[in-house]
């Protein structure tokens, strides 16, 4: 079952981690204004979003793809998504669908398929997140401090962290370390913890992973890469971080796709 192979691969990854403690990181934001990041566009936001074209992907309403898990073999699916963040939707290869509707999530289970309500979330919003991390630097709630330039990849990078006040989302006690590559405004990486799967933070601190963003290719006039691995975060040596999986993107499409928001009256809220 999906949620059994999840559990098994997060428990091995904790276990072989345990004793690879990286500092502390970001550092608690206290002197912020509450209002001063979202208020503010600091260099490296400017850059990201000028490199992966925000307005022009904005200007579409959905954006779509197909991907799948090295980590789970045999299971792809059909992600669709509106680029505003407001709707997302799943349909798995076993005939599964899920959705998220900016409240809730909604499961129609193909016959005999087995799918809980913590797999359907946490696929719903992780992978939704990882395709639009480049545009979510501003959204509400975020709050975006730069950081120190770093390189990776032997890449100049613009990095800046993301954390999020109480309240906002699903899991605001996350973070991310976003990297921008200075040259081409993409962003090649970025480190993060996740407590979506009801870790601890102290527990997720321990072992933080940084997505890598790969092969790039320009859809529609969009860069979009196809290729991320995860790794284990290295704090002082960004490259060496072993890998832990990999998801590959496929027919990756912008444009109106609002009927697969459409709820079946069958589908069942989790």
């Amino acid at each position: 079952m999906r949620l059994v192979r999840v559990l098994i691969t997060f428990t091995l990854f904790f276990a072989a981690c345990a004793e690879d403690v990286p500092p502390e990181f970001p550092p608690s934001i206290t002197s912020l204004h509450p209002d001063s990041t979202v208020l503010q566009k600091p260099e490296s936001i400017r850059l990201t979003e000028a490199g992966h074209q925000k307005e022009l992907f904005l200007h579409y309403t959905t954006l779509s793809f197909d991907i799948q898990w090295s980590d789970r073999p045999g299971d792809t699916a059909r992600l669709t998504q509106r680029t505003d963040g407001s709707a997302q939707h799943i349909r798995y290869a076993s005939g599964t669908q899920t959705w998220w509707d900016r409240r809730n999530v909604w499961v129609l289970p193909a016959p005999g398929d087995t799918f809980s309500a913590a797999q359907a979330r946490y696929d719903l919003r992780a992978w939704h997140y990882f395709a639009c991390l480049p545009y979510k630097l501003r959204d509400p709630g975020v709050q975006f401090q730069p950081m120190p330039d770093r390189t990776l990849d032997g890449r100049p990078c613009a990095v800046g962290r993301l954390t999020f006040r109480p309240g906002t989302g699903d899991t605001p006690d996350d973070w991310f370390a976003v990297f921008t590559d200075r040259e081409a405004g993409l962003l090649r990486a970025a480190a993060f913890i996740t407590t979506l799967d009801q870790y601890s933070v102290e527990a997720a601190s321990k072992v933080p992973q940084m997505i890598r963003y790969r092969d790039y290719k320009t859809v529609a006039g969009i860069p979009v890469a196809h290729s991320w691995i995860f790794t284990v975060w290295q704090t002082e040596s960004l490259d060496r971080g072993r890998e832990l999986r990999r998801a590959s993107l496929s027919d990756i499409r912008f444009g109106a796709a609002d009927s697969v928001f459409v709820l079946p009256a069958a589908a069942r809220k989790m």
